[in-house]
């Protein structure tokens, strides 16, 4: 009897496997064709939440945590505070999106202006730029950002505000709670496009 059993067993796994997707449920068959769209592989180490860090792999901020978790340099290379309410941003010079447009203060504004049009960019509010805050650009590659009061959550804010090629914009609305989560693949982000020099030499209260 055991043996019959297994002998029906058997053959069953060998129709599903000869057969493949057509022998599966429907959710298989729905998961089988997705990763048949998919190209090349993208490994994600951090498992508490890996959308972040899907994101942060193709779109960066103008700051991010170094190895030793404190603040260092991203797509800006440096940072100082003008006063307890202004930050001026020195971007990285040479950046450019996957698309070919370059990384300037004009992307910061077009990204910045987007970000504004959103009620809700980010799905925890703690980590969202207040509405209120002024982008003043002052050259090619300086920005400064004024905050109605000031903000210990500052840095924190900026990672969360990744960077998108402007054409993006033009095609393409990011949805409530979701900014720099791409709906569909493009060459709209920044990320391995360059090399983040060392956090020595950074302004004083920047790290």
């Amino acid at each position: 009897m055991l043996r019959r059993v297994f002998f029906v067993l058997a053959i069953f796994v060998f129709i599903e496997l000869s057969l493949g997707i057509a022998a599966s449920p429907p959710f298989l068959v729905e998961e089988w064709l997705f990763r048949e769209k998919l190209r090349g592989t993208l490994r994600v180490v951090d498992l508490f939440i890996p959308s972040a860090s899907v994101m942060f792999n193709y779109a960066e901020g103008l700051v991010t945590l170094g190895k030793d978790n404190n603040w260092t340099a991203c797509l800006a290379e440096d940072a100082r505070w003008i006063d307890e309410r202004t930050i001026e941003f020195k971007l990285r010079k040479g950046v450019t999106f996957h698309n070919g447009e370059k990384f300037n203060a004009e992307a910061v504004r077009v990204n910045w202006e987007e970000y504004r049009r959103m009620e809700s960019p980010r799905p925890n509010p703690f980590n969202a730029l207040p509405d209120e805050t002024i982008l003043e650009i002052i050259d090619d590659y300086t920005v400064r950002f004024t905050f109605r009061e000031p903000d210990a959550l500052a840095f924190s804010k900026f990672l969360w505000f990744p960077q998108i090629a402007p054409a993006f914009f033009s095609k393409h609305k990011l949805d409530e709670n979701n900014y720099g989560y791409f709906p569909e693949a493009g060459p709209w982000g920044d990320g391995s496009t360059h090399r983040s020099k060392p956090t020595e030499g950074l302004s004083p209260g920047f790290a």
